[in-house]
C-alpha cells in the first residue's frame, strides 16, 4: 500500500517558496514597440522592445522602479536596425539586471537614443546600465546617461560602434567597459565612477572622451592601434590615461593626470 505524503506548516510554506522563485522573472514580459500590428504597445518593466520604440512618461516603465531587468531590445529575425528611443525620460532600476539589454539589435545594430539634441536620457540604479554581449547587437548610443550603476554604466561588446555624448557617472564599477574592434567615442564624459572612467580592450577605436574625478584611473586602453588624440583626464585617483599596446596618436598631455604607457598588450 502507498501512502499519500501530507505537507503542512513550515515544509508547505518551504515548497512554495520554491515554485515560486523558479518562475522566471520574465514570465510575465511582453513585446512592446510603436509599430506593432494591434498599434503603439506602451512598455512595461522586464519587457521585449520588438519593433521601435518611443518612450512616453505615461509608459510603466518609465513610472515605476524595475526589479531586474529594464528593457530588452530583440529586433525581429530580418530586421537591418532597431530604434529605442527614451525620449528624455528615466528608467529606474533596483540595483539587479540591466536598464537596457541588447540581445538583437538586427542585421545593422541597434540604435538607442536617449533624448532630442541638447538633452539626455537616462538609465539608472540598475546593476549595469546598458549591456550588449556580442559585437554586432548596437551601432549606435547618443545622448544617453548612465549613473548610479552598482555595476557598469556600460558594458558593451563592440563592432564599429559609435557612442556620442554619452555620461556615464556615479556607477559603483567602471562608468564604461568596451570590448571589440573598430568604433567611436565622441563627446564622451565618464566622472566619479568607483573604480575606472573608461575601460577598453580595442582595435582601432578612435576616443574623443574626457574622464575626470574616478576613484581609480581615469582612462585604460589594452590593445592596438587606438587613437586616443582626443583623449583627456584629471583628478584621478591614479593614472589618467594608461595605455598597453600601441596606438596611433597619444592622449593629449595638456590638463591631463599622469600619462603612462606600456608594451604589454592583452590577448583578445
Amino acid at each position: 500500500m502507498v501512502r499519500a505524503m501530507t505537507i503542512g506548516g513550515p515544509a508547505l510554506r518551504w515548497c512554495l517558496m520554491l515554485v515560486l522563485t523558479a518562475v522566471p522573472a520574465s514570465a510575465s514580459a511582453a513585446a512592446c514597440g510603436d509599430e506593432l500590428p494591434q498599434g503603439r504597445v506602451a512598455c512595461a518593466c522586464g519587457d521585449t522592445v520588438v519593433t521601435d520604440a518611443r518612450l512616453l512618461a505615461t509608459d510603466p516603465v518609465v513610472a515605476s522602479v524595475c526589479p531586474i531587468d529594464g528593457l530588452i531590445i530583440r529586433a525581429g529575425e530580418l530586421a537591418e536596425s532597431i530604434q529605442l528611443d527614451l525620449g528624455g525620460q528615466m528608467i529606474r532600476g533596483s540595483g539587479s539586471g540591466a536598464g537596457v539589454r541588447v540581445v538583437y539589435g538586427g542585421s545593422h545594430g541597434a540604435a538607442i537614443v536617449g533624448a532630442p539634441a541638447g538633452a539626455h536620457g537616462t538609465i539608472a540604479g540598475f546593476g549595469t546600465g546598458l549591456r550588449a554581449d556580442a559585437g554586432n547587437r548596437v551601432a549606435r548610443v547618443s545622448r544617453l546617461e548612465l549613473r548610479d550603476n552598482r555595476f557598469e554604466g556600460a558594458r558593451l561588446r563592440i563592432a564599429g560602434t559609435l557612442l556620442e555624448d554619452v555620461v556615464a557617472r556615479h556607477n559603483r564599477g567602471d562608468g564604461l567597459y568596451l570590448r571589440g574592434t573598430g568604433g567611436r567615442l565622441v563627446g564622451v564624459r565618464s566622472e566619479e565612477n568607483g573604480q575606472n572612467g573608461i575601460r577598453l580592450f580595442t582595435r582601432g577605436m578612435a576616443v574623443d572622451a574626457i574622464a575626470v574625478r574616478n576613484a581609480r584611473s581615469g582612462i585604460i586602453v589594452d590593445g592596438a592601434d587606438n587613437d586616443l588624440a582626443a583623449a583627456s583626464a584629471r583628478d584621478n585617483g591614479r593614472d589618467g590615461v594608461l595605455v598597453r599596446g600601441s596606438c596611433t596618436h597619444a592622449a593629449r598631455v595638456d590638463g591631463s593626470d599622469r600619462i603612462r604607457m606600456s608594451p604589454r598588450e592583452v590577448p583578445r
